[in-house]
């Protein structure tokens, strides 16, 4: 079963930091998270589900523990890991509290996933994620698969970017 989340909810962590500080809104995972149609990543998500059942995980917290693992170059584990200490990409993955206790997802959250939603699901989200990244240069070169690209090139392109990140997903040489 799935629920889809109401995208009206109230500014996110507003009691984070009692003593009047915020998240920075200019953090690469906040810019990132107003950039993502979460909308699309929901409804694509929601196919696999059906309105009986257990509730299955939001899908902004599924898709978004995705692209960290894809955008820090991490495993699944170290993503999730990252997710558990860091409240920017909580924030990133749709959470309105900082959470501590890991009950926000655990290491099996994108094996289960993977496994339900099938290779080519993840393959949309993370193209969906490529494009924005080639299209905002200057925020693309501050996650590390990007930077190692663009390190190369010595200059980031757009275009560039996207052909050889699709060579490099499908493995073909030039």
């Amino acid at each position: 079963m799935y629920k889809t989340k109401d995208d009206r909810t109230p500014p996110l962590f507003p009691e984070l930091f009692p003593l009047g500080g915020a998240l920075n809104q200019e953090n690469r995972w906040c810019v990132l998270a107003e950039l993502i149609n979460w909308n699309d990543i929901d409804a694509i998500y929601s196919r696999y589900f059906s309105n009986i059942g257990r509730p299955a995980r939001d899908s902004r917290v599924v898709a978004g523990i995705f692209m960290v693992s894809l955008l820090e170059e991490t495993s699944d584990e170290a993503a999730v890991e990252l997710f558990s200490e860091n409240p920017y990409i909580q924030y990133f993955c749709g959470l309105g509290n900082f959470v501590t206790d890991g009950s926000a997802a655990d290491t099996q959250v994108l094996v289960r996933a993977r496994r339900r939603l099938g290779p080519e699901t993840f393959a949309l989200f993370e193209k969906e994620i490529l494009e924005i990244l080639a299209s905002h240069e200057t925020l693309g070169l501050k996650f590390s698969r990007t930077r190692k690209i663009a390190r190369k090139d010595f200059r980031f392109n757009a275009g560039t970017f996207l052909i050889k990140m699709g060579r490099r997903l499908t493995g073909l040489k030039k």
